[in-house]
């Protein structure tokens, strides 16, 4: 990050903090090309009731943005860090934390020698792990999930909030505004495709040189 810094300094880049990039403002400078970089939203599951102010985002949770209750369902369909470190941020501060994921593990894509101390912790701090199980829907303090290989519906009673953390999805809209109106527009990053740090880096790199 000070390497980075550093460098923006250098270059004597205009960097503007605090300020939203909306296709009037981008426009409004004139630019020769446009690198939309603005991140992925969340991905929702297929499930009734999330609509319902007891639901949440995992983003907003572990950036201290939304209340959570003190028992705590993780409904989790991603294979990564999301579901894993949200429910450890969560059972940390002392909350009955459970997981239903819908595959056969939590953190399946985890780098191998981070996963056994990801679990222990989920273990230590007694975080109940049910797989093979989806979000059927969510109703007060309570809800339906069901076995993803029979389709048996069961309930989960007692539960204050129920936490999503389903992966992302491109947010597009900023570059659908702009594509057209522009020289050269290139979107990259999650909001190109949600992948990890090294795959946004080179594309990135990749964007850089070509422009």
């Amino acid at each position: 990050m000070r390497w980075h810094n550093q460098q923006v300094k250098r270059l004597n880049m205009d960097v503007r903090y605090n300020t939203e990039a909306t296709p009037e403002a981008v426009l409004a400078l004139s630019p020769d090309a446009v690198v939309v970089a603005v991140g992925s939203v969340p991905r929702q599951p297929d499930a009734f009731g999330l609509d319902r102010p007891n639901v949440v985002q995992m983003r907003d949770v572990l950036a201290e943005k939304v209340q959570v209750g003190q028992n705590v369902l993780v409904v989790c369909e991603e294979d990564h860090f999301e579901g894993a470190s949200v429910a450890d941020f969560l059972a940390s501060r002392g909350k009955n934390v459970q997981i239903i994921h819908h595959w056969a593990q939590v953190g399946a894509d985890i780098e191998r020698y981070t996963k056994p101390m990801v679990m222990f912790r989920l273990n230590s701090a007694g975080v109940k792990i049910s797989t093979f199980t989806a979000l059927r829907r969510v109703e007060d303090r309570a809800t339906v999930v069901y076995d993803t290989l029979n389709g048996q519906e069961r309930r989960i009673d007692g539960i204050d909030t129920v936490v999503l953390a389903c992966g992302s999805v491109p947010n597009t809209s900023l570059y659908d505004a702009l594509k057209g109106k522009v020289k050269e527009i290139y979107l990259v990053g999650s909001a190109y495709a949600p992948r990890q740090l090294l795959e946004a880096t080179q594309q990135a790199a990749d964007v850089g040189r070509a422009i």
